[in-house]
């Protein structure tokens, strides 16, 4: 796991922790103020590629049906169509 990395909220030095010393106070070794170590951020998950929710077929970035599935990208569900 990697390390924490957070400014110090009195003197901004940048500070690196073990993910174990969450929430745990310490000491700013730049301005000995004490402080607590905040919890690891948690990551984003990589953008997928552009693909409708509803069944994955590929869909341009700015559109809002899937012609696979009638997948409505701005209510979150599937239209009904009949050809």
């Amino acid at each position: 796991m990697s390390e924490i990395t957070f400014p110090c909220p009195h003197c901004q030095q940048q500070l690196e922790a073990p993910p174990e010393y969450a929430g745990a106070e310490i000491e700013c070794p730049s301005c000995n103020q004490a402080l607590v170590v905040p919890a690891a951020e948690a990551k984003e998950p990589a953008a997928s590629p552009a693909g409708c929710p509803g069944c994955g077929a590929e869909m341009a970035p700015d559109a809002i049906f899937c012609v696979a599935c009638g997948y409505d990208k701005r209510s979150g569900k599937k239209v009904k169509t009949e050809l």
